[in-house]
């Protein structure tokens, strides 16, 4: 402590200047870096609002009395990260709806004398609010507005009209909604009316072009790229169960495997009808009445004066009636089915014959051939100069492509054990947690600063006798070390006399 005070009284005024800044400099980074990094921060309440909803919000937080900031052009609501999950658990349970539409919420507070007009406006309203609150959800989807057309039931009326649906997407920027997603959308809506199919759903983004396509009632969409999807993920289901036959018997990458298949896209309707007989006896069917007419008519020979003999002649009719049973059948056949198969199979060279003819039997057995319908399989195998990897892509539809396992260092398998980088062992590559980083940035930052501090300090010029600084000799000090240099002065004066 002694040499502590001694070293600082020592210094002079600009040295002393030069410390305290230092450290009083040290001491606020410090200190704004600790308020930073323990105060509250702001967290997204909810974005990409719209102004109604944005102007709801406000005015119930404002209702709350809690405090609040607007970015993203009012469209971003952000509150106090430590109060976001209970304000928003609170807005929700007030009653507070986005998307800007009202949802069934609105027959909690019904009137009694509502007339049946009323009622169904407000049905009408309900259903659309809650579509369009359902598709909104979805990732790609900004905003949507569901527009319904509900027909009026009459007892009377022969022809119905049929519901119609439109609903307008707002995307977000750069995204385009798949046809997948579309119909998705056609069958929610077309579901959640009754009778309504999904051709009935016209779909349209924010600038007004139709984004649906006209769907059939058994869901898949007329379009000939909808049917090219569908022979496509039959052959590449088809193609995958048979491949992996192969590769448990011949190993993965040495043979190949092509599907091609048939498809009929009619819609067929067959009714048949059958009379059936049903006590089995000569098919005549069920025995309902029976009914015997006996009629007896005399008949006179000779003369009838002179006593003739009268003969009767007796006749019997028998009715019968049966019932018999009809057997009607109505089949429809949807589109899609499967009219013939054909199937390529290259397996790799030193294939036996024997080998070769029981993958023929498997592979017809995987696939489902079936020669009445006009199915064919054709195996072949490579020669032996042929390079099966070399000349030959293995690019079937769904398959999945092996490449060799690249070996990862020990080293860099240890650097992935810290918190901020890991190791994908699928793709082989090192990811790096930039969230972490991002989250401890200002640590590092703080610890890096202070140090340069540190380093300017005792660099600066004015402090180099920092380090160094020399105690003063008192006189008696100074006079032995005057007395050493002038005896050490003679010694030499003499030494060099001598050599002379």
């Amino acid at each position: 402590m002694t040499n502590t005070k001694g070293f600082i009284n020592d210094m002079s005024t600009g040295k002393k200047a030069s410390l305290i800044i230092g450290f009083l400099l040290i001491i606020a980074i410090t200190a704004f870096l600790g308020i930073w990094a323990f105060s509250s921060k702001d967290s997204v309440l909810f974005s990409k609002l719209d102004d109604a909803d944005a102007a709801l919000m406000i005015e119930q937080l404002e209702e709350m009395k809690i405090p609040f900031s607007l970015t993203d052009g009012g469209k971003t609501i952000l509150v106090d990260d430590r109060i976001v999950h209970e304000t928003r658990l609170k807005l929700m349970a007030k009653g507070v709806n986005l998307a800007g539409g009202v949802g069934f919420e609105i027959f909690d507070d019904a009137e009694f004398g509502m007339t049946e007009y009323a009622q169904k406006i407000n049905y009408q309203r309900a259903l659309q609010g809650e579509l369009s609150r359902t598709i909104s959800a979805l990732d790609e989807v900004k905003y949507a507005r569901v527009h319904l057309v509900l027909p009026k039931s009459s007892l009377f009326s022969e022809e119905q009209t049929k519901a119609k649906a439109s609903v307008t997407l707002v995307v977000e920027n750069g995204v385009e909604l798949k046809k997948k997603r579309i119909i998705g959308i056609q069958r929610l809506v077309a579901a959640s009316i009754s009778d309504m199919q999904p051709s009935q759903v016209t779909v349209l983004d924010q600038k007004g072009i139709p984004l649906s396509a006209a769907v059939s009632d058994t869901g898949f969409d007329a379009a000939s790229s909808s049917r090219l999807e569908e022979k496509q993920a039959i052959e590449s289901y088809l193609s995958q169960k048979a491949l992996e036959v192969l590769e448990h018997s011949f190993g993965k990458g040495t043979s190949i495997v092509k599907v091609d298949v048939t498809l009929d896209h009619n819609k067929v309707k067959t009714t048949s009808e059958n009379i059936l007989g049903a006590d089995g006896i000569n098919n005549r069917g069920v025995l309902t009445r029976k009914r015997e007419t006996i009629s007896k008519q005399p008949i006179v020979k000779g003369d009838a004066k002179k006593g003739s003999k009268i003969q009767k002649n007796e006749s019997s009719t028998t009715e019968l009636d049966y019932k018999v049973g009809r057997e009607i059948k109505e089949s429809i056949t949807a589109p899609g089915g499967i009219t013939k198969i054909s199937v390529g199979v290259i397996l790799p060279a030193g294939t036996s014959s024997s080998q070769v003819n029981k993958a023929l039997e498997l592979i017809s057995m995987v696939v489902g051939i079936n020669k009445e319908r006009g199915d064919k399989i054709f195996v072949q195998t490579l020669s032996e100069s042929t390079d099966l990897l070399a000349d030959i892509k293995l690019d079937t539809v769904g398959q999945e492509q092996f490449a060799p396992q690249v070996p990862v260092k020990n080293d860099l398998k240890e650097l992935a054990n810290s918190r901020s980088i890991s190791y994908s062992q699928k793709s082989g590559k090192v990811v790096v947690d930039i969230n972490y980083l991002k989250k401890n940035m200002w640590i590092f930052l703080a610890i890096l600063l202070g140090v340069v501090i540190i380093l300017v300090l005792m660099l600066w010029p004015g402090n180099k006798g920092l380090s160094s600084t020399k105690k003063s000799l008192t006189d008696d000090e100074k006079e032995a070390v005057l007395q050493e240099i002038s005896e050490w002065i003679g010694v030499k004066s003499k030494g060099e006399k001598s050599g002379v």
